[in-house]
């Protein structure tokens, strides 16, 4: 018998097997970065409006119990943080059946992948003794 020349059907079988393997490791790796990324994304925008409610729940009594709406309080103008712009906004509510109480909700939005995200933080703080 001649010695045929090419590959065996074996050979092309654990070949295929290889490729597969080395294609679905691609997409594992893909899909945890990008995981990854809109975690990032996310514990950002979860510190911002702690350190917002923070910063907030510090204001004087005054500002706490007229105020409607709080600015960024926060060190600079804008929130520019991990490449991606959040919008902050803070709004004081009374809440209901005690006067010396306030409701701060802070809302942080940004978009990522051409997708707007926002996130939503209550806190109530004492603002009247």
């Amino acid at each position: 018998m001649a010695r045929e020349n090419g590959f065996f059907l074996l050979e092309t079988v654990l070949l295929g097997l290889i490729l597969m393997a080395a294609a679905e490791a691609f997409l594992l790796y893909s899909t945890t970065e990008h995981m990854r990324i809109n975690s990032e994304a996310a514990t950002t925008a979860a510190f911002l409006a702690q350190e917002q409610l923070a910063l907030a729940e510090g204001q004087d009594v005054e500002t706490l119990s007229q105020a409607v709406t709080l600015p960024w309080l926060g060190e600079g103008d804008a929130v520019e943080k991990n490449g991606y712009h959040y919008e902050v906004e803070t709004i004081l509510q009374e809440t209901v059946g005690d006067m010396s109480l306030r409701e701060v909700t802070v809302n942080i939005s940004w978009t990522e992948n051409h997708k707007n995200k926002k996130m939503s933080f209550q806190r109530v703080v004492k603002c009247r003794d």
